[in-house]
């Protein structure tokens, strides 16, 4: 009789996943792609508890494993499942190394992902087959411990959870699980028991066989803590409320800031921010692509107040122009990440090169500006980062965008825990409001080859507009909240998500 295990790919992001595929060989025919050393790429065939290695290859960036990767599986004749079990969270230091983090985020987000795209590509062809992705506790809770890993993690669980959605007409079964922790959360990944490597690959060979949850691996503490975190942002505290009779104030010194920073100016909400920022500020840069639109809102400013207006024409989906410009910049007492656009479309269609694009310009620009920001001569008093319901959970054709916006929540909720007390991290969730965000919408759709710019006009169809999320804003960063959400009933959105997930999948979807 044939062997009648099933053929099971492993993307291995460190020794735990090694040694999981290796445990896992016992029920299955293993491939694994062990990406634990970043200078070498190896695959190995596991065989009954046995792992041998078959092919290594020098891998010193990211290019040359996606090319490995990619021709892996165009090369495999029969793949059931992909497993990728992302890598444990290092310590890392990503206000004094900028690069480093951008590094280690493009390896642990992107190789899984070309994994996933390229399993998938040969999964449609055949009609059938099993995605699952191990995330560990960081893909829950960020930690400004993990900053890279945190981030990579969150993203990587709203591109599983689009693309369950996406993958059910092509009966392919896509899968999110967590790694069994009993560790505390930093220890390293080498200090896994034998039985949690037994007890991962019990919980992978039953998730091949039967279909899972994104609760699978959490236990009951974590479940409960991610729920308090997810809904009580102050810590079931009251907002922190700022002072007027503060020391600084009898100074004379103006307890609002002197200067501030405000990307995605050009339009929509970033516009109606700078038109608010510019009644109390000495010092104004906005940032933007379209010239025109800001050299026009400059003339509106100036003309009805004296803030100096400075623009800058940078794009932010090149990060070496982001870090160029962050150089330059003077101090700025205020930041405002508001600059974005989306990507959406399948996960199999979306070329790699514009998910890049997008996590270049809604996530890795604010990591660079706010470190630049951090390590000037002066803490900024407050730090702006505007997220999006899509944040909360990955949504059929919404992948590529939700991934985005969830990274800069990770790195939002982990920058908190890492800056001064007395620099105020606000983290805006709106729901989809009236503004000019669908020009900035690249579409792609099935057997089109390149992505086209969506070209509609303002979306006019809901009731909530920018200038009204930028006063909530506005109040927000008077009280002292650590979140705010627009319109309120948004925030019903994500307690769905927390308390009741299954019910949440089945509604957002």
């Amino acid at each position: 009789m044939g062997d009648s295990r099933p053929n099971v790919v492993v993307l291995a992001m460190d020794k735990v996943g090694h040694a999981t595929a290796v445990e896992l060989s016992s029920s299955c025919k293993i491939s694994l792609l062990d990406c634990s050393d970043h200078s070498e790429y190896r695959v190995v065939r596991c065989e009954q508890g046995r792992g041998n290695t078959i092919e290594s290859r020098e891998s010193t960036d990211l290019a040359r494993t996606e090319a490995a990767l990619t021709t892996f599986f165009e090369e495999t004749p029969g793949c059931d499942a992909l497993v990728v079990i992302a890598g444990a969270p290092e310590q890392d230091d990503w206000l004094g190394q900028v690069s480093a983090f951008q590094e280690s985020f493009s390896r642990e987000f992107f190789l899984p992902l070309v994994a996933v795209k390229a399993a998938l590509a040969r999964m449609t062809a055949a009609g059938t087959g099993r995605i699952v992705m191990v995330l560990p506790r960081s893909g829950l809770f960020a930690d400004d411990r993990h900053a890279s890993a945190s981030c990579a993690h969150w993203a990587l669980r709203r591109v599983c959870q689009s693309l369950r959605a996406e993958a059910e007409a092509s009966h392919i079964g896509v899968h999110l699980t967590f790694a069994p922790e009993r560790r505390p959360n930093g220890s390293p990944a080498t200090t896994f028991s034998a039985y949690e490597i037994k007890e991962l690959a019990a919980n992978l060979a039953r998730l091949l066989e039967a279909h899972g949850d994104d609760v699978t691996g959490v236990c009951t503490y974590d479940r409960l803590l991610y729920v308090k975190r997810q809904l009580f942002p102050n810590g079931g505290k009251a907002p922190i409320q700022r002072d007027r009779n503060t020391a600084s104030e009898k100074r004379g010194e103006r307890a609002r800031p002197r200067s501030a920073l405000i990307t995605g100016a050009s339009s929509g909400l970033g516009r109606e921010l700078a038109r608010r920022y510019a009644s109390h500020v000495d010092v104004l840069h906005l940032v933007a692509r379209n010239t025109p639109a800001l050299e026009e809102l400059r003339r509106e400013l100036t003309t009805s107040g004296r803030c100096d207006v400075r623009l800058a024409n940078v794009d932010l989906a090149d990060p070496v122009a982001t870090a160029h410009y962050a150089a330059q910049l003077e101090c700025t007492d205020a930041l405002v990440n508001c600059a974005g656009f989306s990507v959406v479309g399948p996960i199999a269609q979306i070329p790699l090169e514009w998910f890049k694009k997008n996590m270049a310009v809604n996530f890795l620009a604010p990591v660079i500006l706010t470190y630049a920001a951090l390590n000037g001569q002066n803490k900024p008093r407050h730090i702006v980062n505007v997220l999006s319901t899509t944040a909360v959970a990955g949504r059929k054709g919404h992948g590529c965008y939700s991934a985005t916006k969830a990274a800069l929540w990770a790195f939002t909720q982990m920058l908190r825990g890492a800056v001064p007390a007395e620099v105020h991290v606000l983290e805006a969730i709106p729901a989809t409001f009236t503004s000019d965000f669908a020009r900035n919408t690249v579409k792609v759709a099935a057997g089109r080859g390149e992505p086209r710019a969506e070209q509609a006009g303002q979306d006019t169809r809901h009731g909530v507009t920018s200038a009204m999320v930028a006063e909530r804003i506005e109040s927000a960063l008077g009280r002292g909240d650590k979140r705010v959400y627009v319109p309120f009933n948004a925030r019903l959105f994500l307690s769905l998500e927390a308390l009741v997930p299954a019910l949440f999948r089945r509604l957002f979807q």
